[in-house]
């Protein structure tokens, strides 16, 4: 089978804008088999078919089962990588990329310029006119080729675990997506489209031109942090225009498994709480650095002093929070 016949395989659609109904359907798929890893106790880092690294460390007190993908773009400093930190707490960790860097928030283009750029990043397949990505670059295909690679070169590492039973597709059930700046908001676009288990979204997500900038005060549900929605956006007020159509569409991932972090020095911070709250994210904005873990349950969090930086620039805690690791792996010492 060639490589853009797995991509379409595993995607089981045609060619939908991210602006538009959901693809798929159904729930979770659950695993067919133990993660099953034997290799020795350690931290096993490769290089992924698509010239990144992917990774597990076996010495967690406890392997969470769940694969994070971390999205990064081409030739840019935001790399999608393996993160030690969240090997250490038991994930399998693999960096993917984008190929095309979109320049989003053209709205000249319309409200679907950018979830058609993101969603053939993702599968490939043709969204509107977005049509630079090929099915065999798309980050569907990079996790199918790395999982079934190194499922092949490392059988003791259990990556085969997040692959369908006939190996030929993903369970994406068990991953999930994280990205910082622009991949905060590919990672929330992209669980619109599949079904993912968890969202972390860092300095993000935004895809629209509404937020009054940095915050000048602590999150007043009164006087929110993005300009008026009206018919004609001015330069104080917004529009529908100015905000990214796939923000308000159906997601396939249930809305409690998104969580956005950022930071209230972030010039995008208005933007990112608009889009939060278009979205329903659980809970209502809270400042974690007034208030301790884990944040009242809610998953819009904003921090004190933190400008548009990636979770390494956040308390631990935070991390242990928005990706759910297990109580096992909260303090590794390794």
């Amino acid at each position: 089978m060639r490589l853009g016949d797995v991509a379409l395989a595993v995607l089981g659609l045609s060619a939908i804008a991210c602006s538009g109904s959901s693809a798929g359907g159904g729930g979770d798929l659950p695993p067919w088999r133990p993660l099953g890893i034997t290799a020795a106790p350690g931290e096993h880092v490769h290089p992924t078919p698509y010239g990144l690294n992917a990774g597990v460390d076996n010495r967690a007190a406890k392997m969470a089962a769940k694969l994070v993908l971390d999205i990064g773009v081409n030739a840019s400093v935001l790399i999608g990588q393996y993160r030690p930190e969240l090997g250490k707490r038991g994930f399998h960790v693999i960096g993917v990329q984008d190929w095309v860097d979109c320049a989003v928030d053209d709205w000249t283009q319309g409200r679907d310029w950018d979830g058609n750029c993101r969603l053939n990043n993702l599968d490939g397949l043709p969204h509107g006119d977005q049509n630079g990505v090929t099915p065999e670059k798309s980050i569907m295909n990079q996790v199918l080729q790395t999982l079934t690679a190194f499922e092949q070169l490392y059988p003791g590492e259990g990556w085969g675990y997040f692959l369908t039973q006939d190996g030929k597709g993903v369970r994406w059930s068990d991953t999930i997506l994280t990205g910082v700046s622009h991949c905060a908001q590919d990672s929330a676009c992209f669980a619109h489209q599949l079904r993912v288990g968890r969202v972390v979204a860092v300095a993000g997500p935004s895809d629209n031109t509404c937020g009054k900038g940095a915050a000048t005060a602590d999150y007043d549900p009164k006087d929110p942090p993005w300009w008026p929605i009206v018919d004609t956006c001015d330069a104080t007020h917004c529009c529908l225009g100015h905000i990214a159509s796939w923000i308000d569409a159906p997601s396939m991932t249930p809305i409690d498994r998104y969580w956005g972090v950022v930071g209230m020095v972030d010039t995008q911070f208005g933007a990112d709480m608009l889009s939060m709250e278009r979205m329903s994210f659980v809970g209502q904005p809270v400042n974690i650095t007034e208030v301790a873990p884990p944040y009242g349950g809610s998953h819009r969090l904003y921090a004190s002093g933190i400008g548009h930086v990636s979770l390494a620039g956040y308390p631990v805690e935070t991390l242990n929070v928005v990706f759910g690791v297990l109580p096992e792996n909260l303090n590794p010492t390794f």
